[in-house]
């Protein structure tokens, strides 16, 4: 999917695969017992999942060309969850994926991730 171009179906799996990276990432920061966090490079195109301390869990490729992260209330490279699966931070940011954009929220608390198309 690197076409400029991209369907309203190919644009909602790559939201929901985003959603999933972030609740990945909170796994990982039980199953490790150690705070991890989100990085996104708007410039490689990476969105990595990252210990503290410690390098890269996961480096994935944004999954189409156009993807763009923009800050709302936060940025996602302000989101990192503790040992025990809680989130850092609360807030929402966008994505935009061609002509398709989603709205995603971090809730303090129980860690909920929601996301939602504008």
């Amino acid at each position: 999917m690197s076409s400029t171009t991209i369907t309203p179906q190919e644009a909602e799996l790559i939201a929901k695969q985003v959603k999933e990276q972030l609740i990945l990432a909170q796994h990982v920061a039980i199953a490790h017992n150690r705070n991890v966090h989100i990085r996104v490079d708007q410039d490689t195109k990476e969105f990595r999942i990252r210990f503290a301390i410690g390098g890269d869990y996961l480096v994935v490729p944004f999954q189409h060309s156009s993807m763009l992260f923009e800050r709302m209330t936060i940025f996602p490279n302000s989101i990192y969850f503790l040992p025990n699966g809680h989130p850092g931070v609360s807030g929402s940011f966008s994505l935009r994926i061609g002509d398709h954009k989603y709205q995603y929220t971090v809730y303090l608390g129980k860690g909920m991730v929601a996301y939602r198309k504008m």
